[in-house]
């Protein structure tokens, strides 16, 4: 495999409203977002999400994940070794939003308590 190639991620496929790239400790800021072709891919040990570009993140490597609530569902990934972050929004009656955090929780993702809230509610 090249440098330039990332690995296939092959699993479960969600179709968010819109993704986000972001940067650490600095809310609200969007880098960079995706609306029109965004998704979300969880496979056996990574996740992929795909904001302007393929971002390819091993479960091993993720530091956290946490999630916000206002108009729907905000799933936020921070990477271990980055100062990126990566957000998937969902609708708020949407449940692939406790799908995604499910597969995450059973995969050994750490899950803040807010995101441990989200999967807690009804």
């Amino acid at each position: 495999m090249s440098v330039t190639q990332k690995p296939i991620v092959v699993g479960e496929r969600f179709t968010p409203l819109a993704t986000f790239s972001g940067l650490k400790r600095v809310p609200f800021l969007a880098v960079s977002r995706n609306s029109l072709m965004a998704s979300l891919v969880i496979g056996e040990d990574a996740l992929a999400i795909r904001v302007i570009r393929l971002h390819v993140l091993r479960f091993e490597d993720i530091e956290a994940v946490s999630c916000g609530q206002r108009l729907g569902v905000s799933i936020q990934f921070s990477p271990k070794r980055s100062i990126c972050t990566f957000s998937a929004n969902f609708r708020s009656k949407d449940p692939a939003a406790k799908t995604v955090l499910r597969r995450l929780a059973a995969a050994g993702v750490l899950l803040d308590a807010s995101a441990q809230a989200v999967l807690q509610a009804e």
